[in-house]
């Protein structure tokens, strides 16, 4: 209750439950039935004491705007809430995995950095991996938080590659395979 208001009247956030009589109660501006909130469709409502908050879902943020070269960001409330592209490296540099595998990781690729192994494909609030052909996604169970990256070697010898070549044997490679003559 709100024991400061005047008479006849709440505080902001506040109404009288009875209506007229009643004391000041908080009302809950975010109630699915009377909704009184200004957060974005892609944002989560909150009820404090007398007022509300918005946080934008997962996958979203508030808009930063630039006030100047001295001045700090300014961050939104939740009132506005855009998609993030998870698929930039500015974003989250883990997604990256969803792009290329460490080759200090793979000793089959000794010379190179990085190996490409997926597409990532940003949608609404969130992104998908689409393994390049040679490549599976990988299932990292509690230590990845993604098991949806790629980054898994397809044995295509397993599968049986080369079996159309005569007098080769299969030759598998990180992400590729060869079938060279038998000598």
């Amino acid at each position: 209750t709100d024991p400061d208001a005047a008479p006849g009247a709440c505080l902001a956030g506040y109404e009288r439950r009875p209506p007229v009589l009643g004391p000041c109660v908080d009302y809950d501006e975010c109630d699915p039935g009377n909704r009184r909130d200004n957060c974005h469709a892609q944002a989560r409502c909150e009820n404090t004491l007398g007022s509300f908050t918005c946080a934008c879902n997962a996958g979203y943020q508030t808009p930063t705007e630039s006030t100047g070269c001295a001045s700090p960001p300014v961050v939104g409330d939740g009132s506005a809430c855009v998609d993030v592209d998870e698929c930039s490296a500015e974003s989250d540099p883990s997604r990256s995995l969803c792009h290329y595998a460490v080759a200090a990781e793979r000793p089959l690729v000794p010379f190179a950095r990085t190996v490409p192994v997926g597409r990532c494909t940003n949608t609404n609030g969130s992104f998908v991996c689409s393994c390049l052909d040679g490549f599976a996604a990988r299932q990292g169970g509690d230590a990845d938080p993604n098991p949806t990256m790629c980054g898994e070697d397809v044995d295509e010898c397993a599968a049986g590659a080369c079996a159309s070549v005569a007098n080769s044997t299969c030759a598998n490679s990180y992400g590729s395979f060869e079938c060279p003559c038998n000598t």
